[in-house]
C-alpha cells in the first residue's frame, strides 16, 4: 500500500530516498532505510529495454506530434515584423521560432512543446505581447525538440 501511495505523490518518494540514512541499490532492487522503516522498489529488468527502445525508436523519426505557439497570422511582410518584435522581447528563446506559410497566410510560432499543458502555460505571458496568440498542433522535427528539451 505504501508504494502505491508513493507512486501518487512521487515528489514524496524521492524525498525519502534523497533524505534517508541508508539508501542501497542492487540489480534491480533499490532499498531505503529511513526511522519509519524499510522499502525495497523491485524494478523488472524489461523497463531498461523498454525505454531502449523508445529512444531508438524516436532517434529514426524525424517529426513528432506537439505543440507551438502562434502570435501571428497575416501578410508575409506583417509575419516577419512579428518575428523581429518577439526576438526583442525573448531573446533567450529566439532558436525556437518558425516562419510557417499556409495559404494565403504567413504564421509566426514559437516554441517547442510535447505536452499541450505546458504549452497553455506560456501562452499567457506571450499573449500580454501578442494578444492573438494561441496553442496549436504542430510537426516538430525531433533534433529541434531534443535540443528544447527543457520545455
Amino acid at each position: 500500500m505504501f508504494f502505491m501511495y508513493t507512486l501518487k505523490f512521487p515528489s514524496i518518494f524521492l524525498i525519502a530516498i534523497l533524505f534517508s540514512p541508508c539508501v542501497t541499490a542492487q540489480e534491480n532492487i533499490l532499498t531505503v532505510t529511513h526511522t519509519w522503516g524499510t522499502l525495497s522498489v523491485l524494478k523488472d529488468p524489461r523497463i531498461d529495454q523498454l525505454l531502449s527502445d523508445y529512444r531508438s525508436f524516436y532517434k529514426k523519426r524525424s517529426f513528432i506530434n506537439g505543440y507551438r505557439i502562434q502570435i501571428f497570422s497575416g501578410s508575409k511582410s506583417e509575419a516577419l515584423q512579428n518575428k523581429t518584435e518577439y526576438y526583442k522581447i525573448f531573446p533567450d528563446f529566439s532558436s525556437d521560432v518558425a516562419l510557417v506559410y499556409e495559404a494565403p497566410n504567413w504564421k509566426v510560432h514559437v516554441g517547442i512543446y510535447r505536452q499541450k499543458r505546458k504549452a497553455s502555460k506560456n501562452v499567457v505571458e506571450i499573449r500580454s505581447r501578442f494578444k492573438g496568440a494561441i496553442v496549436v498542433k504542430s510537426k516538430i522535427r525531433t533534433r529541434l525538440f531534443h535540443r528544447s528539451a527543457t520545455e
